[in-house]
């Protein structure tokens, strides 16, 4: 619990996933897929305990300040080992309570009027994002996800990038499930930096085998109703060009929307698409990382207005990436009905 003992978890969990690379580039998945989930919970406990140990810290060290130059608190002692065992109690239980909200799968509903499309039309398009299937999450995980979208029954199924993570040999026996899903209006999928670490010619196979369309700066037009765009994660493709070539400057008639996994608006895109569905930030996954990732991508969670036109939602992502668990950020899938209310039927 001391700090000696944090920097030796630290080390540990450094170690650990060296490990688990090792164990599962050299075939042995069952040892690899065990070490994973020990160092990667090992990981979100000592999160948590870290969390909760800093605000503490901080007084303390307020407290020594305010000692040194005047004469107050005499003998009050702020962490103790009674503290300690305290803050490593409550660690526990946020892991376990997290342990269950991964599972807490929430189905998350936007409608989005447009006059691009006839009052007699809605177009119900679900989205998935970070997923990250690999030696953690598996069928388990999968099935109920699975189980959700033939319950609602949608249009369209978009994932918005990382679907795998590690090797793909992993979850080959996932491309049955996958198979199972068939919405009228067809499955597409973006990459995301993860398709990048997992092999991208690999996770291009298998996002294929599982019968998914993967559009890397690509466009189609989906029944004359809908424009649908797909660019490749900025990791893959580092330039914005490719993005806003798409668009060849011009608004479509055409409902657009435009598939990104890092929920980033380009400056030049604005305006020229309808709506961006975007993930990767997972709100943090564990309170209160959620307030890291929120530097770095403010629009993180949920539905936002842009001032050049159009909305990005951006998901908290459908599984979980590392520990295998959620606080205060738990996992959804969406359904985005697109509503017409235009007069004329094109």
């Amino acid at each position: 619990i001391s700090g000696r003992n944090q920097m030796e978890w630290v080390v540990g969990i450094v170690w650990n996933s060296q490990l688990v690379r090792i164990f599962e580039n050299q075939g042995y998945e069952p040892v690899a897929r065990i070490l994973s989930w020990i160092t990667y919970g090992w990981m979100g406990l000592l999160f948590l305990n870290f969390s909760l140990f800093l605000p503490l810290a901080i007084v303390s060290a307020l407290l020594f300040l305010v000692r040194r130059c005047v004469s107050a608190f005499p003998g009050f002692v702020f962490l103790t080992q009674k503290t300690s065992f305290a803050v490593l109690f409550l660690s526990l239980m946020a892991f376990l309570y997290g342990l269950n909200e991964a599972y807490d799968l929430r189905l998350e509903k936007l409608s989005i009027s447009t006059d691009k499309m006839p009052q007699n039309e809605t177009i119900r398009i679900v989205q998935l994002s970070d997923l990250h299937l690999g030696l953690m999450n598996r069928a388990k995980q999968l099935q109920p996800v699975m189980a959700m979208i033939q319950e609602v029954s949608p249009d369209l199924l978009v994932v918005t990038g990382d679907m795998v993570d590690g090797r793909i040999a992993h979850v080959t026996d996932l491309i049955s499930l996958w198979k199972t899903i068939t919405p009228p209006m067809g499955k597409f999928v973006v990459t995301g930096n993860h398709e990048l670490y997992a092999g991208l010619e690999q996770s291009l196979e298998f996002l294929d085998a599982a019968g998914f369309s993967v559009l890397q700066n690509q466009e189609v037009i989906i029944n004359n109703q809908l424009r649908l765009l797909g660019v490749d994660d900025i990791q893959i493709n580092k330039s914005s060009k490719q993005e806003f070539k798409l668009f060849q400057n011009k608004k479509s008639s055409l409902f657009t929307v435009l598939l990104k996994h890092q929920p980033v608006v380009e400056e030049k895109s604005e305006g020229l698409f309808d709506l961006q569905l975007s993930g990767h930030a997972h709100r943090g996954q564990i309170f209160p990382f959620n307030y890291i990732t929120g530097l770095v991508f403010p629009m993180q969670d949920g539905l936002y207005e842009l001032s050049g036109g159009g909305n990005l939602y951006t998901s908290r992502g459908t599984m979980t990436w590392g520990p295998p668990i959620r606080l205060l950020a738990p996992p959804e899938i969406t359904l985005i009905e697109i509503v017409g209310t235009g007069l004329n039927v094109k």
